[in-house]
């Protein structure tokens, strides 16, 4: 059986992990961009269980092109020396989810709203900031 092919781009990713963050009660508006990479290992490796190729496209050019078209609602900015992705204001679930899923694939958007999904992300995130806090005591 052949393998669907998909791509997404550091904005697929980025509101697409905001919005599983919300989901499981985690709020934030910066993901660093080691973290979004981390997610998108995840994200890959999901798909890949589910019989996806999944090419996360996320080169510097991709990143600027991401600054340009969202600009009014992200920028860039560095938390404990790491660079990454801040929202400049508040947006609900319901603004990240109708900036960022109205096209995805369905069998993409599935893996995003998979419940071991999102705990794994939430692991994860959970994870790197309880390290970050044990740095800076």
């Amino acid at each position: 059986m052949e393998k669907d092919k998909f791509f997404l781009t550091i904005d697929d990713l980025f509101f697409n992990i905001l919005i599983t963050l919300k989901e499981q009660n985690i709020e934030t508006p910066f993901i660093s961009y080691k973290e979004l990479e981390e997610y998108g290992e995840m994200l890959v490796e999901s798909a890949l269980k589910e019989n996806i190729y999944l090419y996360l496209l996320l080169s510097r050019e991709r990143t600027i092109r991401f600054y340009n078209d969202y600009c009014e609602y992200v920028y860039e900015d560095v938390v404990d020396n790491h660079k990454g992705v801040r929202l400049k204001d508040y947006l609900t679930k319901e603004d990240l989810i109708e900036l960022s899923r109205g096209w995805m694939p369905l069998r993409v958007l599935l893996i995003f709203i998979d419940e071991d999904f999102q705990k794994s992300v939430a692991d994860k995130y959970r994870s790197n900031h309880d390290k970050a806090e044990r740095k800076r005591c």
